[in-house]
């Protein structure tokens, strides 16, 4: 969520970075986050979690191929990008208001 608003991964490329470390920063990120926060995610649907976060990397890797045709290309990352949200909303919609 903090790539999707600051679009850090744009900055940093621009800066020279490798996309690869990118992804590995957001991977370590991802496996910090849950391990600090592994009881709360256990008591929750964690599918929803885990198929939104899945659906947030399919649309940072379809950022990634080189498509010249710029419909495609938006199609490609913004659908999974959209049901991502979907998805993640649902879960902090199930995780702070009814549980």
């Amino acid at each position: 969520m903090f790539n999707e608003v600051f679009r850090t991964h744009v900055h940093l490329g621009g800066a020279g970075f490798p996309k690869i470390t990118i992804v590995i920063f957001y991977a370590l990120l991802a496996i910090a986050y849950r391990l600090a926060f592994r009881r709360q995610i256990r008591s929750t649907p964690y599918a929803l979690l885990r198929i939104g976060v899945g659906l947030l990397f399919v649309a940072f890797f379809a950022e990634a191929l080189p498509l010249k045709n710029e419909i495609i290309s938006s199609l490609v990352e913004g659908i999974p990008k959209l049901l991502s949200r979907i998805n993640i909303a649902l879960y902090l919609w199930f995780f702070f208001v009814i549980v």
